[in-house]
């Protein structure tokens, strides 16, 4: 029996148990939940701070995540 090649999170880049760990990111990379969960709730706050505290009305806003 071989044993599977160990894949990294695609965010924290910690080990992913292919098992149990069934998520992948926007970019189809394997990925813990609760590391998925965390970018995605990260990005709307920054972004609701963003739209909260801008001093124009229509900012271009680009934000960026890396794993």
């Amino acid at each position: 029996m071989s044993s599977l090649p160990e894949i990294p999170c695609g965010i924290c880049r910690k080990p992913v148990d292919l098992q149990t760990d069934l998520w992948a990111d926007e970019n189809g990379k394997a990925a813990h939940a609760d590391c998925y969960f965390e970018r995605i709730a990260s990005a709307r706050l920054a972004q609701a701070w963003v739209n909260r505290f801008s001093l124009s009305p229509n900012p271009p806003v680009c934000i960026h995540f890396t794993g």
